[in-house]
């Protein structure tokens, strides 16, 4: 995924969403898209089981009030963007 200037517009900090990602090891979440995606994609590949797919989520709700269920991997979450699944 490469983060352009016009994505760190729409996706700013401080926001009433952030950003969910997961792999089929692990997920985390954070309110900064290009630090997730550099996280969830460096513990993808040293994992024990080879390099992971993994997707990444927006979720509308402010990360320091959200409470939700996973289930398969996603968010349960009303109006969730799925952004894409990368390698």
């Amino acid at each position: 995924m490469r983060i352009t200037d016009d994505t760190k517009q729409i996706y700013g900090r401080n926001q009433d969403f952030h950003f969910y990602a997961s792999n089929a090891m692990e997920w985390m979440t954070g309110d900064d898209l290009e630090s997730i995606v550099k996280k969830i994609r460096k513990s993808s590949k040293t994992g024990r089981y080879g390099e992971l797919h993994f997707w990444v989520f927006y979720v509308p709700l402010n990360i320091k009030e959200a409470e939700y269920q996973i289930n398969n991997y996603v968010p349960q979450v009303d109006g969730i963007i799925f952004l894409g699944e990368y390698k």
